[in-house]
């Protein structure tokens, strides 16, 4: 059964694969900051991943607490600062009726079918993307910018 219907009348509960934040992440050049969580996230906060955007295979669509109004938000997130992904049917009313908002604009219902197949990839995409930033020189513009703000603007 891909939605389960609760007998009670209440919205379908969907599956979904559910995420934590990481508690610390790299940051900047070469990662040598570390910063806790992401932008929207606290690390270790609890998201539930509801969709992945396949032909970039970097971001996923994620519901979740946000970090400083602890108000359930929609938004995009890249993928490697998610981890310990696991499958689940939700039950919170409140992360299912955000769901079943999206699923309305996207118009492609969260099906566990579609759950499982975003577990199975999003690990790889992980891998993809920490290779990826691995391989990637560093922007020629830090440089620069780093030389400007020691002798200021050429006259």
């Amino acid at each position: 059964m891909d939605t389960e219907t609760p007998a009670n009348g209440e919205a379908p509960q969907h599956w979904g694969v559910v995420a934590n934040v990481a508690k610390e992440r790299g940051y900047g050049p070469e990662s040598g900051e570390t910063r806790n969580g992401t932008k929207h996230f606290r690390g270790g906060a609890k998201v539930h991943i509801i969709d992945c955007y396949a032909g970039m295979r970097r971001n996923v669509a994620v519901v979740g607490l946000h970090r400083q109004s602890r108000k359930l938000v929609t938004c995009v997130v890249r993928v490697e600062p998610v981890e310990n992904l696991r499958l689940k049917l939700v039950y919170s009313p409140s992360v299912n009726e955000a769901i079943a908002r999206y699923v309305r604009e996207d118009g492609h219902p969260l099906t566990r079918d579609l759950a499982e197949e975003m577990l199975g990839s999003l690990p790889a995409w992980q891998e993809e993307e920490r290779v990826r930033r691995l391989r990637t020189p560093h922007h020629p513009w830090w440089r620069f910018w780093a030389r400007w703000t020691r002798t200021g603007p050429a006259s």
